[in-house]
């Protein structure tokens, strides 16, 4: 059983002093629906921890408190009172490692691995800087981790009828969040073996559904709520030909830029994110990872209201 194995060493977890080091291996041999929020919404909604859940909600806590200076974010993150659509403080909740570290140096081990695979699995589809192959890797980690955890819960076959529901949970997690995850895995998969070229081109980001609420969020802005298929249809066609514009600056000789505070073009930046997507910075320059979980920890704690920058009255006052 997974509970049964050395879950600090496989991770090569540590908590001497305050280095928290998490490499890339394989555990085993082997999009509104964004995962990490979802599950985390979860635990939100249960008044007490089952002893088949993954991950307990009481041992996080517990583990938060004992360093409440750099895991203050911890607890509001998981209150009722939380946004529950917002993606930064999730964020920073799963994959922080001082929280990881913390519940391995209280023996909670296997709470922590879960919530690595789990960030390594967000990270795979959402994070820039990493490599195809650790995209792969982390997102087999999750798969395989789903499946020997859980494996007689599910082939169950009175559990099948009812698989894709959001009542139904297994380990806590709803069982349409755990279809959703293992699909998109195996389509993942389909994918890139019936186009083995794509490995260099895919973007795995692309595949959730952030462009697609762009599109409506555009729509509505432009036209407001319901509008009619012809006030639609040129509407967007106007968008169409502004972004085909942006994309393609030569054919037009009009260079567009990013934001009024960007000095470089829609289209430089576009090659920039298609450039960086798999260059393994990430991998190769930890300063640079931690840089960029410190820049989403500060945004969380800011939607938390736990770091709010001076107000111009504030400073007024104080002078």
């Amino acid at each position: 059983m997974m509970h049964n194995l050395d879950i600090a060493n496989l991770c090569h977890i540590h908590t001497a002093g305050n280095v928290h080091k998490f490499s890339d291996v394989e555990l085993f041999q082997s999009p509104d629906s964004d995962p990490c929020k979802l599950q985390v919404r979860g635990q939100r909604k249960d008044e007490e921890d089952s002893p088949d859940h993954l991950i307990s909600l009481r041992r996080i806590i517990t583990a938060a408190e004992s360093d409440p200076d750099i895991l203050a974010h911890v607890p509001p993150t998981l209150a009722k009172s939380a946004d529950a659509q917002n993606v930064p403080i999730v964020e920073a909740l799963v994959q922080s490692y001082p929280l990881q570290a913390a519940l391995v140096k209280s023996g909670h081990a296997v709470d922590a691995v879960f919530l690595k695979v789990i960030s390594h699995a967000h990270q795979a589809w959402d994070t820039p800087h990493l490599t195809h192959e650790a995209r792969s890797t982390r997102l087999q980690n999750l798969r395989c981790l789903i499946r020997h955890v859980l494996r007689h819960q599910l082939y169950d076959v009175h559990k099948m009828a009812t698989f894709a529901s959001r009542q139904t949970k297994i380990g806590g997690l709803t069982t349409e969040l755990l279809f959703v995850m293992m699909a998109n895995i195996e389509a993942r998969e389909q994918l890139l073996k019936a186009h083995p070229d794509l490995a260099a081109l895919l973007a795995e980001i692309a595949c959730g559904t952030d462009d697609l609420e762009a599109e409506f969020g555009m729509l509505v802005r432009g036209c407001g709520f319901k509008p009619t298929f012809e006030v639609a249809f040129a509407f967007q066609q106007r968008c169409d030909f502004l972004f085909h514009v942006r994309r393609n600056p030569h054919l037009y000789g009009l260079s567009i830029p990013k934001s009024t505070k960007c000095h470089y073009s829609y289209h430089d930046a576009m090659t920039l994110k298609d450039t960086s997507w798999n260059d393994g910075e990430f991998l190769l320059n930890a300063p640079a990872y931690e840089k960029h979980l410190n820049r989403r920890l500060e945004r969380a704690k800011n939607v938390l209201g736990l770091k709010r920058d001076a107000t111009l009255r504030s400073i007024a006052k104080s002078r």
